[in-house]
């Protein structure tokens, strides 16, 4: 890919609205493994995720940040919303994948783990 490619991906994907970058990711990172011929033995996937740390202390005090949370973002469940990638809300629900562990954030209430493929619920 030239640079003049690159600059114009990079162009498009920074006016995509969250949601329809989660879309556009998803379909990537389902079919791109970063170590392929481990899957059978180890399963790997690339992930959008959200990170996010808040300022600890008080405002008078040495600036100092929490530990940061990640969270991957959810795969919209097509069984529950169609095709659509939902309300341009921001992913501002957050719960916890049973099949795998991982925290997960989505602009849904519903919706799938990208790690492992699990339905998880939100809040």
């Amino acid at each position: 890919m030239s640079e003049r490619e690159r600059e114009n991906v990079v162009r498009r994907l920074e006016a995509c609205s969250d949601e329809e970058l989660r879309e556009v990711f998803s379909q990537v990172f389902k079919a791109r493994r970063p170590y392929p011929a481990e899957e059978a033995y180890h399963h790997n996937r690339y992930f959008l995720g959200v990170a996010s740390r808040q300022l600890a202390g008080e405002p008078q005090e040495p600036e100092r940040w929490e530990p940061a949370a990640v969270y991957a973002v959810a795969d919209v469940d097509r069984s529950a919303y169609g095709d659509g990638p939902g309300p341009d809300v921001g992913f501002s629900q957050f719960g916890t994948c049973d099949g795998c562990g991982v925290k997960v954030c989505s602009n849904l209430k519903q919706g799938l783990c990208p790690i492992c493929g699990e339905p998880v619920s939100m809040s």
